[in-house]
C-alpha cells in the first residue's frame, strides 16, 4: 500500500489533479483476482479509483511509473465515463504533463512543492 500513499502525496499529479479541479474520494488497490485484465478502474467519477498495484501473481508490485500512467488514465474518467477518442487521448495527455513537470524540477534542481 506505500506505492498509494506515494501517488497520494505526488506532487506532480497533485498539480494536475488541482489544475483540472479533479477530486478522489478513495484512492484503493484493485486486487488481481478483482476484474481480471483491468489495470485501473474509477468509480463514480472519481469516488473511488482502483489500482492494480500487485503483479497478477501476488509475487511483487507493479513498477511505481506504471501504475501513476494507469492513475492518468483513471483520472480522465472523472471528466469522461466512455472509453472514446477524449478518453484515449486525455490520460496521455495528463502522463505527459506529469512528466514534464517533474523533468522542470529536476532540470532546476528545485523541489516541487503540492
Amino acid at each position: 500500500m506505500e506505492s498509494l500513499t506515494s501517488l497520494s502525496k505526488d506532487p506532480a499529479v497533485l498539480h494536475v489533479m488541482q489544475k483540472h479541479r479533479f477530486s478522489v474520494g478513495l484512492l484503493t488497490e484493485l486486487a488481481p483476482h478483482e476484474h481480471p485484465g483491468l489495470l485501473g478502474l474509477n468509480v463514480g467519477s472519481g469516488g473511488t479509483i482502483k489500482l492494480r498495484i500487485r503483479l497478477d501473481t501476488y509475487d511483487g508490485f507493479r513498477p511505481y511509473l506504471e501504475v501513476r500512467r494507469v492513475l492518468c488514465h483513471e483520472l480522465a474518467h472523472n471528466v469522461w465515463s466512455e472509453h472514446n477518442d477524449d478518453v484515449s487521448c486525455t490520460p496521455s495527455c495528463l502522463f505527459y504533463f506529469v512528466f514534464v513537470i517533474i523533468m522542470f524540477y529536476v532540470v532546476q534542481g528545485a523541489e516541487l512543492a503540492a
